[in-house]
């Protein structure tokens, strides 16, 4: 996320400032803490972090959350169709896809279930 203020609106950061070693290294930690532990945070902790370090309301907090999930989801389809399209990229899409449905999983935590995006490719060649 980005802001400049509290009072600012609140923005996803851009995709160049993400780094995900989870593709890689599956059973790896966030590399900074979150309330004194490395464990990635599931609903609950990530809307209290967005009212601590904003200031908005719950419902804008989990407003945005939503937000990121429709936007993970977006990208896991924009993944399958890459993988679609270049056969050689199929198992790291498949990875990165994993990766990023456990990360759906953690948005949706007391809410109803969103149904992942499956990833299906035929063999590779």
């Amino acid at each position: 996320m980005t802001y400049r203020h509290a009072e600012d609106l609140v923005e996803l950061a851009p995709a160049y400032d993400i780094v995900s070693t989870m593709p890689y290294i599956p059973r790896d930690t966030m590399a900074l803490t979150m309330e004194g532990s490395k464990q990635f945070p599931d609903r609950t902790r990530l809307a209290k972090f967005v009212r601590q370090i904003t200031g908005k309301s719950d419902k804008a907090a989990q407003e945005l959350l939503d937000q990121v999930r429709q936007g993970v989801e977006a990208a896991l389809r924009e993944a399958a169709d890459y993988g679609r399209r270049y056969p050689d990229a199929n198992r790291f899409v498949a990875r990165v896809s994993e990766v990023m449905n456990v990360g759906i999983s953690r948005l949706t935590d007391g809410l109803a279930p969103t149904v992942p995006v499956e990833v299906e490719f035929g063999p590779a060649p």
